[in-house]
């Protein structure tokens, strides 16, 4: 698999809105917070596209609304299953109409909704590529079952600094380049990653 082109990449954040909202996100903000505003910001400076979906019957999401908290994201809400989200409210519908290949998954839960998605975009022919970094699981015996689904169906596994080196390597100008090298130099902070 070829070096990440942001021109062909889509970002596709899953049950994030807990972690990305004032009012909802942890105090103090944990590492995953940090970690979706770094994803979303690296795929502004890249001009990828990014779309936010939620299922408010999942833990953590029963407050979500349809305000969101990234700018420049589009967003779909579903008082259901993602599978809901993905065919009968059209996002996957919009993700084709970018006319991007390119997948990039990140969010919660790693064991449901983060590889149905990836199974479901692979199947609709896809390029999916997981952050695992930026996926936790809810069970930690369960991860390692879910990486391997993913993993056997075809997905291409990532991290979120991996993922930003790769779109600034591959970026066509430098402000755009050194944007996204800023981002990674400003986040030197506490690991990514450091959940279950």
């Amino acid at each position: 698999m070829p070096i990440l082109d942001p021109a062909e990449c889509t970002l596709l954040l899953l049950n994030t809105s807990h972690y990305l909202s004032d009012q909802l996100a942890p105090s103090p903000p944990c590492n995953l917070s940090r970690c979706y505003r770094l994803i979303h910001a690296a795929a502004l400076a890249a001009a990828v596209p990014v779309y936010t979906a939620t299922c408010q019957d999942r833990p953590g999401n029963e407050q979500a609304t349809s305000r969101g908290s990234l700018p420049n994201a589009t967003y779909y809400y579903s008082s259901g299953m993602m599978r809901a989200l993905w065919s009968d409210r059209g996002l996957a519908q919009n993700i084709v109409g970018t006319k991007r290949s390119c997948l990039i998954l990140a969010g919660c839960w790693l064991e449901i909704d983060i590889t149905f998605v990836a199974l479901i975009a692979l199947a609709d022919g896809f390029d999916a590529h997981v952050c695992f970094d930026a996926s936790p699981s809810q069970h930690v015996e369960t991860r390692q079952i879910a990486i391997d689904r993913i993993l056997q169906a075809g997905a291409v596994p990532l991290c979120t600094a991996q993922m930003i080196h790769e779109w600034a390597e591959r970026s066509p100008d430098d402000e755009r380049r050194r944007a996204l090298l800023n981002l990674l130099a400003s986040d030197q902070g506490a690991p990514i990653g450091a959940h279950a």
